[in-house]
């Protein structure tokens, strides 16, 4: 294989063969490719290269339809900047069938901690006393006057706010994955597109909103690892339903979604301001995660 600037070649003395009972089929045989790959700094474009390269199965004859699988690719020696030398691995698995990540089943880990929010009107508020018998506000002129405010109007009106814990909830997932598609290019740029993004549709049984990837990663050896152990990080928050905000009821907010309000001088109004507009707004891009792989 080649390009204007990287090239692979098999090696003179490439292939060693391990083969158990003179039989390419035995579960215990194996075999090893070497190639020179020329062109490139990268390691991960020189593992990719190589592995590209070499055949899905090595066949004792070409008319064979079984062979000994392709696992593995590492580098062997660095011989220059722009010169690697790198080796296929070729091995059974122990149930002789496809090495796919599908079969991995992922661990799982889940975990409550507490954040804040920054809030300036109350989901239910009630006027207690009034200097002014028979004065009181009703419920619902109370839950309309933002919190903490001055009782001033015009420029003078400030409205303080209150800082609330709210649940924060991390799922965790690792699963054991080929070395060979987590040191991909390709595949790690899929991962990384996903951070930030929220679930587009019900997603291992949360509801469409709910679920933010997070971010994960992983780490291992860059020579003679066949399976690495990736984890998936993902926040938690709740979708609710009939959400108020100063009396308005503004139906269902997803849990990673932002709501905001227009406030205008009112001073009629109990609060010395009134809510003029509510927006509710998705902040985050979407996903269905299947480029995750989880």
């Amino acid at each position: 294989m080649a390009t204007s600037s990287l090239t692979v070649a098999q090696k003179w003395d490439a292939i060693q063969f391990n083969i158990k009972n003179g039989n390419f089929c035995d579960q215990e045989s194996t075999a090893t490719i070497g190639y020179i790959v020329q062109g490139t700094a990268s390691d991960t474009e020189a593992l990719m290269a190589a592995y590209n390269q070499a055949p899905k199965v090595l066949t004792q004859n070409p008319s064979d339809k079984q062979g000994i699988p392709k696992r593995t690719v590492t580098i062997s020696e660095r011989l220059g900047e722009n010169i690697w030398r790198i080796d296929v691995g070729y091995a059974w698995n122990a149930n002789n069938s496809d090495d796919t990540d599908d079969k991995e089943v992922p661990e799982i880990s889940f975990e409550v901690s507490g954040g804040t929010e920054h809030i300036t009107q109350a989901y239910e508020q009630k006027c207690v006393y009034s200097l002014v018998p028979g004065k009181k506000d009703s419920d619902s002129e109370a839950e309309k006057v933002p919190i903490g405010w001055n009782g001033k109007t015009g420029e003078e009106s400030e409205v303080a706010g209150v800082d609330v814990p709210i649940g924060q909830f991390t799922l965790t997932y690792k699963k054991i994955m080929n070395y060979s598609k987590v040191v991909s290019t390709s595949w790690l740029r899929k991962v990384a597109a996903c951070y930030g993004r929220i679930n587009r549709g019900k997603w291992k049984g949360w509801e469409a909103g709910e679920v933010m990837f997070n971010g994960g990663g992983f780490s291992t050896p860059m020579r003679g690892a066949k399976k690495v152990a990736v984890t998936f990080n993902f926040l938690i928050r709740i979708n609710e339903d009939n959400v108020k905000i100063g009396g308005h009821n503004i139906g269902k907010v997803p849990g990673h979604w932002y709501c905001w309000a227009i406030y205008e001088d009112d001073p009629e109004s109990k609060g010395g301001k009134k809510i003029k507009k509510v927006y509710k707004a998705r902040v985050n891009k979407e996903s269905d995660f299947s480029a995750l792989g989880v």
